[in-house]
Protein backbone atom coordinates (compact mmCIF):
# COMPACT_ATOMS: atom_id res chain seq x y z
CA UNK A 1 0.00 0.00 0.00
CA UNK A 2 1.35 3.42 -0.94
CA UNK A 3 0.57 6.33 1.35
CA UNK A 4 -0.17 9.50 -0.57
CA UNK A 5 -1.73 11.49 2.27
CA UNK A 6 -0.11 11.95 5.65
CA UNK A 7 -2.17 11.61 8.82
CA UNK A 8 -2.00 15.40 9.11
CA UNK A 9 -3.37 15.84 5.59
CA UNK A 10 -6.25 13.45 6.35
CA UNK A 11 -7.04 15.43 9.52
CA UNK A 12 -7.00 18.72 7.55
CA UNK A 13 -9.39 17.33 4.92
CA UNK A 14 -11.83 16.27 7.61
CA UNK A 15 -11.54 19.59 9.47
CA UNK A 16 -12.39 21.45 6.24
CA UNK A 17 -15.73 19.58 6.08
CA UNK A 18 -16.63 19.66 9.78
CA UNK A 19 -18.04 23.23 9.85
CA UNK A 20 -20.59 22.31 7.17
CA UNK A 21 -21.96 19.20 8.90
CA UNK A 22 -24.01 16.59 7.09
CA UNK A 23 -27.36 18.33 6.74
CA UNK A 24 -29.25 15.14 5.91
CA UNK A 25 -27.95 13.35 9.01
CA UNK A 26 -28.62 16.41 11.15
CA UNK A 27 -32.10 16.99 9.72
CA UNK A 28 -33.17 13.37 10.20
CA UNK A 29 -31.64 13.18 13.68
CA UNK A 30 -29.79 9.95 12.91
CA UNK A 31 -26.29 11.03 13.87
CA UNK A 32 -25.98 8.46 16.65
CA UNK A 33 -27.44 5.55 14.66
CA UNK A 34 -25.08 2.85 13.37
CA UNK A 35 -24.81 2.73 9.61
CA UNK A 36 -23.18 0.80 6.82
CA UNK A 37 -21.58 1.90 3.57
CA UNK A 38 -21.68 -0.43 0.59
CA UNK A 39 -20.71 0.36 -2.97
CA UNK A 40 -21.40 -1.50 -6.19
CA UNK A 41 -20.54 -0.77 -9.79
CA UNK A 42 -22.83 -0.21 -12.76
CA UNK A 43 -20.04 -0.29 -15.33
CA UNK A 44 -16.57 -1.84 -15.48
CA UNK A 45 -14.22 0.35 -13.48
CA UNK A 46 -10.87 0.47 -11.74
CA UNK A 47 -11.07 1.18 -8.01
CA UNK A 48 -8.89 3.91 -6.55
CA UNK A 49 -8.27 5.71 -3.23
CA UNK A 50 -9.92 3.06 -1.05
CA UNK A 51 -6.97 3.13 1.33
CA UNK A 52 -7.39 6.88 1.86
CA UNK A 53 -11.16 6.52 2.24
CA UNK A 54 -10.65 3.83 4.90
CA UNK A 55 -8.21 6.10 6.76
CA UNK A 56 -10.73 8.96 6.74
CA UNK A 57 -13.47 6.66 8.06
CA UNK A 58 -11.20 5.26 10.78
CA UNK A 59 -10.13 8.77 11.79
CA UNK A 60 -13.82 9.62 12.27
CA UNK A 61 -14.38 6.56 14.46
CA UNK A 62 -15.82 4.10 11.95
CA UNK A 63 -14.70 0.50 11.57
CA UNK A 64 -13.67 -0.78 8.15
CA UNK A 65 -14.29 -4.50 7.84
CA UNK A 66 -13.50 -4.96 4.16
CA UNK A 67 -12.14 -2.87 1.33
CA UNK A 68 -11.14 -3.50 -2.25
CA UNK A 69 -7.54 -2.51 -2.98
CA UNK A 70 -6.84 0.43 -5.27
CA UNK A 71 -6.08 -0.79 -8.77
CA UNK A 72 -8.65 -3.60 -8.66
CA UNK A 73 -10.69 -3.85 -11.86
CA UNK A 74 -14.35 -4.53 -11.06
CA UNK A 75 -17.10 -5.70 -13.36
CA UNK A 76 -20.72 -4.43 -13.20
CA UNK A 77 -22.60 -5.27 -10.01
CA UNK A 78 -19.42 -6.08 -8.12
CA UNK A 79 -20.28 -5.78 -4.44
CA UNK A 80 -17.82 -5.14 -1.66
CA UNK A 81 -19.33 -7.90 0.49
CA UNK A 82 -18.42 -11.35 -0.70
Amino acid sequence: MSVFFSDEAIARLIQEDVPYLDLTTYGLGIGKQPGEIEFSTRHPMTICATEEAARVLKYCGAEVYYQVESGTVCQPNYLKKK
